[in-house]
């Protein structure tokens, strides 16, 4: 382990290192954009980066992550020598760490660095960083689809009732120290982050693959009484990446889809997040996705809303027959009420008579839009369609006319 120095001493050391091996930083800075796939003939980039690592120089700003891989390439040094400005040397030949094998297109470094006696691609590095965490922030797509084809990472189970969906890795880790297996288990954003990539690189068959609009809480839960939290698992990045990605995987999250429960019955649902997604396209100034997101809910509204005020009426109608025939109408709706379930947080309804034969049980997620627009047109559609919302929070008293 070495001594990492202060952003004034790495400045000056970095400063140092460039002039050594190129006239000016400005020219490191072109070199550092052909390195990393940037314009270098663009004179506003290139005196932008020349700005940033002006202020590195001087101690105002720290090297980033992303920096490293590129910056060690240029200067033929080790991470290390540049951070502890000097004092800790590391041979460079064959060398291969986390942050530069993430960064890296070719194969044959992932499996080197994946297959070393050390298991050094399961354990955090001194920035605290794992091979994942910096494939995921420098967007390395390519070696991520390798490490799901080849089931090093795996971001779903085949085992009914697993609220993780049964993720985890099998990147090789040292005897009794699974901390790779336990940051899946425990890090609720990380299936979202690798699915954000997905989303960015228009792999909707991945998307599939992966349920992607499902969240952990949806799986295996008691039909009948189940609250469903989505909270902890809200990631903004991956919304925004939803809000501007292709057609084809936007259209993929507007679509209902349905969970199979271990009783046999099916719960219809939305993407949890759906209202947040309207409001990430307004935010947008893309009206037009946010209207159809919209339209989407309303009808998905009003389809259950319809379903439930039918088969609500259907049992009403039989409980009064069959068991309350000397009792009012309204007598057989407060008993049916009492199998019509409205979760704590609003977003899922259940309804399971379950005494009277042929009524079926029908459960659905149910959608609030919270955000408003300027645009009346639009704000029409977010009325309607939170009405309908009202409305399924209410049925018992929409079966009698006028009540």
């Amino acid at each position: 382990m070495f001594a990492k120095k202060t952003n004034d001493e790495i400045g000056l050391h970095l400063k140092s290192l460039i002039l050594r091996k190129f006239p000016s930083v400005r020219q490191f800075c072109v070199a550092y954009l052909e390195l990393d796939n940037g314009d270098p003939t663009d004179q506003t980039i290139v005196r932008n980066l020349s700005n940033r690592f002006s202020q590195i120089i001087k101690g105002k700003k720290a090297i980033q992550t992303y920096d490293l891989p590129i910056i060690t390439e240029l200067l033929g040094i080790s991470c290390e020598d540049l951070l502890s400005c000097g004092e800790t040397k590391v041979a460079l030949n064959n060398r291969k760490t986390n942050y530069n094998v993430a960064y890296s297109d070719k194969e044959s470094d992932w499996v080197d660095l994946l297959n070393r006696e050390d298991c050094i691609a399961a354990y955090s590095d001194e920035f605290g960083k794992t091979v994942l965490d910096y494939a995921i922030e420098f967007k390395n797509y390519k070696f991520i689809k390798f490490l799901i084809d080849n089931e090093y990472v795996t971001l779903i189970s085949d085992r009914p009732g697993w609220n993780d969906f049964g993720a985890e890795s099998k990147i090789k880790e040292r005897p009794y120290d699974s901390r790779l297996h336990d940051e899946f288990y425990t890090n609720k954003l990380l299936r979202t982050q690798i699915l954000s990539l997905a989303i960015s690189n228009n792999d909707i068959e991945a998307l599939e693959k992966f349920k992607a609009r499902e969240l952990p809480p949806q799986q295996g839960r008691n039909v009948f009484y189940a609250d469903f939290d989505f909270s902890e698992y809200f990631d903004e990045r991956f919304i925004k990446e939803i809000a501007v990605s292709k057609s084809k995987v936007f259209e993929y999250f507007l679509d209902e889809y349905k969970t199979q429960l271990y009783n046999e019955h099916e719960i219809v649902w939305l993407f949890p997040f759906i209202g947040e997604l309207v409001e990430m396209c307004l935010k947008n100034k893309d009206s037009g996705r946010a209207i159809k997101t919209i339209k989407v809910i309303k009808e998905h509204n009003k389809n259950v809303f319809d379903q439930l005020k039918k088969t609500f009426l259907l049992a009403t109608k039989r409980t009064k027959d069959e068991h309350y025939f000397n009792r009012s109408f309204q007598d057989a709706i407060n008993e049916v009420k009492h199998y019509y379930h409205i979760s704590e947080y609003k977003n899922f309804v259940s309804f399971n008579p379950f005494y009277l034969k042929d009524v079926p049980t029908l459960a659905f997620s149910i959608n609030r839009i919270s955000c408003a627009s300027k645009n009346p047109d639009i704000q029409s559609l977010i009325d309607e369609s939170n009405e309908l919302f009202e409305k399924i929070l209410n049925i018992p008293n929409h079966l009698i006319k006028n009540s």
